[in-house]
């Protein structure tokens, strides 16, 4: 997920606070604010979708069968 750091945030403070007039700063970050929580409600649909699609739990599971098989097929043969 996207990760922003201090430096970061600062950085995008700076950069609103000279091109934004004061008056509509605070509205501005509202703005910002509702849109990354819409952005990240969608992102987090679209993987879930996606696993539900993909049938992602079902091929781990799969995955994690064969692996346990093939130790145990190596541990039979020592």
């Amino acid at each position: 997920m996207i990760q922003i750091g201090i430096p970061e945030i600062l950085l995008i403070s700076i950069i609103a606070i000279l091109f934004i007039k004061p008056n509509n700063l605070v509205s501005f970050i509202q703005d910002i604010t509702k849109f990354f929580l819409r952005f990240k409600a969608n992102v987090e649909n679209i993987k879930e979708e996606a696993e539900k699609t993909l049938n992602i739990e079902e091929l781990k599971q799969d995955v994690f069968n064969e692996q346990k098989l093939k130790s145990f097929d190596n541990d039979k043969k020592n």
